[in-house]
């Protein structure tokens, strides 16, 4: 028998109150960009993996993700929103769900949320 890990990449993210959120990954296979068209994403950041609620919250449905069918999925969170939320370190991860259903934990990590200086 054999096992195929499907364990999340561990990726960690500075995420610049203030600023524009563009962070732009790719997901291969093989060496071949997964086709993305028809899949949902979403990622929260939370102050911790017990927290009840999300801090931040992105998704497809909202705009603040967007995905393609070369495999790239990119943040899209505006400066006036970034702005708002507190400088500190959070966990995140990033679930991409496709037309089917199938749901797929991509990516996780801490997301540093540095603190704006320029104002």
């Amino acid at each position: 028998m054999s096992l195929q890990g499907k364990c999340p990449a561990l990726v960690d993210l500075c995420l610049p109150q203030g600023a524009t959120w563009d962070t732009k990954f790719a997901w291969e296979s093989g060496g071949t960009a997964v086709d993305l068209t028809g899949y949902a994403a979403r990622m929260d950041l939370r102050a911790s993996a017990e927290a009840a609620s999300a801090t931040v919250s992105l998704s497809t449905a909202s705009g603040t993700i967007s995905v393609n069918s070369s495999g790239e999925i990119q943040l899209n969170y505006p400066a006036v929103s970034s702005a708002t939320i507190t400088a500190a370190t959070y966990l995140y991860d990033l679930e991409l769900e496709s037309g089917s259903g199938n749901v797929r934990r991509l990516i996780e990590g801490k997301a540093v949320v540095s603190r704006e200086i320029t104002r």
